[in-house]
C-alpha cells in the first residue's frame, strides 16, 4: 500500500526536496513546493526514465512494433487531449 502521504512528505522534506509553509490566507492549509535540489532530482529522475524507456524500446521492439508503437502513441495523445466526453449513453 505504501507509506502515508505525510511520511513521504516528510522524507522529502528532510532531504532538501521540498519546503512546507502555512497558508497566510488559511493558516489550516500547508503549501508544499520543490527546493532548486528538488528539482534537480525530479530532472535527474525524469531523463533516467526517458533513457531507460527509449533503450526497452529499442532493444525489445522490432521495426514493426516500434512503428505500432508510434502510431498507439499518437491515439493515447489524442484520448489525453480530450477536454470534454459525452454523457451517458452518447457515445459518438
Amino acid at each position: 500500500m505504501g507509506w502515508p502521504s505525510t511520511q513521504r512528505l516528510e522524507l522529502l522534506r528532510s532531504t532538501g526536496y521540498v519546503t512546507q509553509h502555512a497558508d497566510s490566507k488559511d493558516r489550516r492549509r500547508r503549501l508544499v513546493g520543490l527546493t532548486d535540489e528538488g528539482h534537480a532530482f525530479l530532472a535527474h529522475v525524469t531523463a533516467s526514465q526517458t533513457t531507460w524507456l527509449a533503450h526497452a524500446i529499442e532493444y525489445a521492439l522490432d521495426d514493426g512494433e516500434r512503428g505500432d508503437l508510434a502510431a498507439a502513441t499518437t491515439l493515447i495523445e489524442r484520448i489525453a487531449a480530450t477536454e470534454s466526453l459525452p454523457t451517458g449513453d452518447d457515445t459518438r
